[in-house]
């Protein structure tokens, strides 16, 4: 019975399983397409993945009622397709042991059937008479009455040639020398010469009849002088082989060197002479003598062994085959191959250094699947454990994924490099702005991709906060409220974060600032300015580290939070308040400052600025009733001292009028006070507005 084998994947275990079993008409193919339509009677071992489609059970089946018994190899039989199940004869697991009783059992089974037993017998037969022929070197042929070729076998076709086939005449691949017609009608065996027509080799045939077949035994005669020119070829290449130079040659019998060619005293450096009996282990590195010494007793060949030489220390591939007590020695000098070798891999230790100690994260990656990595790239990943395998393409927003796959595309289509990106990579939620620089490498036979990638997060973000400050700075100067100052700059910080307010100190309770509007309130109700405002220090809440008793956690927990206090010395006037959706980098937290610390002395300046100008308008108005008053008090003055002068001759008044001149004295003197008080508040006036000046 034939075994049919249509495997991948087991191929190897299967056919161990065959050879252990003695079946030899087995045939292994690699897809169930190259199974014949007339395959009849035969055993076929499949592998499951094979049996997928439709097309595949349909053709299965076919085979199975053609007489074909089916045997499925498995993974796990009890969990196999039922498609799978309905078209096999048995699901075997894909072990030797298992595979090897079914095969047994269904050849046991096909010898013992009544109507297989003429053929196993004739199978047997032809088998025991092919491996004959195959001993004693000939092989068989069965021709026809006309000489046509019925059959065979592999011998005969190993010998001829593979123009030796079923269907052709005897006469179109052998040139006869003698009567075929004769070797036909002899009633004994009888033996002709034949010449191959393409090979020109020579045959002998020996012909006789087997009922109404003719039995051909071919036997290739021995061409004398033909082996005598081989051998001569053979003796005049190795004499050139020896004379060249390109190999040192020695024969060597106990150790000792029996003969050798010049290339071997070259290596060495001493000459011919002084070479011959000498031990040949002496020749080499003492490190290296006693591999020498194994390879000599065993034969095979030794790569890189150090040779003493008085040139120096020389590296040699040494070849030992034994012939008999003696061993023949080749030579062939590697010293600059090892020595290039060496240097190439101190050019990579080299490159491997600077691989591992720049500054940059670099990546070789197959399509963004990374295969190799330095310590760089691993922390701006912020990987933990092994990067290998994983896909950069996972850590980039769409828009740059898409350009990332544009670079690898142009890589493939032959560029080996191509224009620097500008690529974004999300990692844990903290957006990064990079420059990838990509250049196509070979690696291990892989078409491989390196890439470069410049982190410009830091310069990217500070130079947007400059401009962020500078445009702040410049509209400070224009404004004159200490409210919009702030509000100003919370619509400014509002372009860069995603939330920006100030709670500052008010009388009774705190006003909150927005970009859009303003609103007092009592208490505050967001708890991280709480926190800043017990430790009057500022305070940066990481991500979902919101306190657990913020109203406003759910809303912020996703983003960081930074408060820091506005203030001058020891005088707090409120706290800004900044939510980004990404981490705070330390330069951008500096930069912070130093605008807080901006913000907090132009809202003290202006605050300074209106009590000044509350000041001023004052003055204003008690200058404006000085006058008033004075202007009130003189005139009644005036009257009362006419009136005083009209009364002098009214009898018994003279006491009073000189009270009321003494009380107009008075009077007359405090007013003089009043104004000495004005002119002072004239004073203090023309200084405050000479400071305003």
């Amino acid at each position: 019975m034939k075994v049919v084998i249509v495997s991948g994947k087991y191929r190897q275990m299967l056919e161990d399983v065959v050879a252990s079993l003695g079946v030899r008409y087995n045939v292994y193919l690699r897809d169930l397409n190259e199974i014949p339509d007339s395959l009849e009677n035969s055993l076929l071992v499949v592998e499951e993945e094979l049996i997928s489609t439709p097309e595949q059970v349909k053709l299965i089946d076919r085979l199975r009622s053609s007489g074909n018994r089916i045997f499925v190899l498995s993974s796990d039989p009890n969990n196999a397709p039922g498609h799978v199940k309905s078209v096999a004869d048995g699901v075997l697991a894909a072990s030797k042991s298992e595979v090897a009783s079914a095969i047994a059992a269904a050849l046991s089974a096909e010898e013992q059937s009544p109507d297989k037993e003429s053929e196993k017998d004739g199978s047997f037969q032809r088998d025991v008479f092919a491996s004959v022929m195959e001993a004693v070197n000939a092989g068989y042929l069965l021709l026809d009455t006309n000489g046509v070729i019925l059959d065979v076998d592999r011998s005969a076709r190993r010998i001829v040639g593979e123009d030796l086939s079923t269907g052709k005449s005897l006469l179109d691949v052998f040139d006869i020398e003698g009567d075929l017609k004769s070797a036909f009608q002899a009633d004994r065996e009888k033996s002709v010469f034949a010449r191959h027509r393409i090979s020109g080799r020579r045959f002998t045939l020996s012909i006789r009849r087997a009922g109404n077949v003719f039995l051909c035994v071919v036997r290739e005669e021995m061409d004398v002088e033909r082996l005598r020119r081989e051998l001569f070829e053979c003796r005049e290449s190795f004499r050139a082989l020896n004379d060249s130079g390109a190999f040192g040659i020695a024969i060597v019998r106990n150790n000792r060197i029996l003969s050798h060619n010049g290339k071997l005293a070259e290596l060495v450096g001493k000459a011919s002479e002084r070479l011959s009996g000498r031990s040949f282990l002496l020749l080499f590195h003492e490190d290296d003598r006693k591999r020498v010494e194994d390879l000599m007793a065993s034969g095979g060949r030794l790569e890189n062994v150090r040779m003493r030489s008085s040139s120096g220390t020389r590296y040699v591939a040494l070849t030992a085959v034994k012939s008999g007590d003696s061993v023949l020695c080749t030579l062939f000098d590697v010293t600059q191959y090892v020595l290039e070798r060496d240097e190439e891999r101190k050019i990579k230790d080299a490159y491997r250094t600077v691989y591992e100690l720049s500054p940059y994260p670099i990546v070789v990656h197959d399509r963004g699947k990374v295969v190799m990595y330095n310590r760089k790239a691993k922390e701006f990943f912020k990987m933990q454990g092994d990067m290998t395998g994983i896909n950069l393409m996972d850590f980039m927003p769409p828009e740059s994924k898409s350009k990332f796959l544009r670079k690898i595309e142009s890589l493939a289509m032959g560029f080996d490099t191509c224009p620097v990106e500008e690529i974004r990579f999300n990692i844990d939620g903290d957006e990064r702005e990079t420059l990838i620089n990509c250049r196509a490498i070979s690696l291990g036979g892989r078409s491989l991709v390196i890439s470069v990638i410049v982190d410009l997060t830091e310069s990217v973000r500070v130079s947007r906060l400059l401009r962020i400050i500078h445009k702040i700075n410049t509209s400070l100067v224009e404004i004159k409220s200490k409210k919009l100052v702030i509000q100003h700059a919370l619509k400014e910080l509002e372009r860069e974060y995603h939330q920006a307010f100030a709670v500052m100190k008010a009388r009774n309770g705190f006003e909150v600032v927005t970009p859009s509007e303003m609103m007092y309130v009592r208490e505050v109700e967001n708890e991280c300015v709480k926190r800043a405002m017990e430790t009057h220090r500022e305070i940066i809440v990481k991500r979902n580290s919101h306190p657990e008793e913020c109203v406003y956690r759910e809303l912020h927990d996703e983003y960081e939070t930074a408060v820091f206090p506005l203030q001058i010395g020891n005088e707090l006037f409120g706290f800004l308040t900044i939510i980004a959706a990404r981490i705070f980098l330390d330069a951008e937290i500096k930069l912070l400052r130093t605008l807080v610390g901006t913000l907090a002395y132009v809202y003290h300046k202006s605050e300074l600025e209106e009590v000044r100008l509350r000041a001023i308008e004052q003055l204003k108005r008690n200058i404006h009733e000085f006058s008033i008053v004075l202007d009130r008090i003189k005139n009644p003055l005036a009257v009362i001292y006419g009136y005083c002068e009209l009364t002098d001759e009214i009898h018994d008044v003279n006491l009073m009028a000189a009270k009321i001149r003494e009380e107009v004295e008075r009077i007359n003197d405090l007013l003089k006070q009043l104004e000495r008080d004005w002119e002072a508040s004239e004073d203090l006036l023309d200084f405050i507005e000479g400071i305003r000046r």
